[in-house]
């Protein structure tokens, strides 16, 4: 679960990893309506395990770390959503190995974002987490 502010709007995104058949299944984002939080959108995921808010050229996005998909196992992909104003829209997927967490930070004028991998296909734990720099 995450909270955060987008332009004085407060949501609540909840990452749905597993429903006990599925691992491919939407996860929900919420919005404050002033008394009660509303569903924003639901969006697909692929165990869906960690979100990311962050702001990068001025415009934001929402990072989703996707853990295991139904058919790929722990070789799934995460990915960015850009929000439009109206909605999270799908920007890019990333190639990932059981993806656990993300985070970004700046640096030197640049946006990096970490992806934190955990376990990938052949069962090893002791795998290369990755580092993406937007240019």
């Amino acid at each position: 679960m995450k909270s955060f502010n987008i332009n004085g709007d407060t949501f609540l995104a909840f990452a749905n990893t597993y429903n006990g058949n599925n691992y491919n299944i939407d996860s929900f984002i919420y919005k404050w309506d002033g008394s009660k939080l509303v569903l924003f959108q639901s969006i697909p995921t692929r165990g869906a395990y960690a979100w990311h808010l962050f702001v990068m050229c001025g415009q934001t996005f929402l990072g989703m770390a996707n853990q295991h998909d139904d058919s790929q196992r722990y070789n799934t992909k995460s990915v960015i959503y850009r929000y439009t104003g109206q909605q999270f829209i799908q920007y890019q997927e990333i190639s990932t190995q059981g993806a656990c967490d993300m985070t970004s930070f700046e640096y030197k004028g640049h946006t990096y974002l970490a992806i934190s991998n955990y376990r990938n296909n052949a069962g090893k734990y002791n795998i290369n987490s990755a580092l993406y720099k937007w240019i």
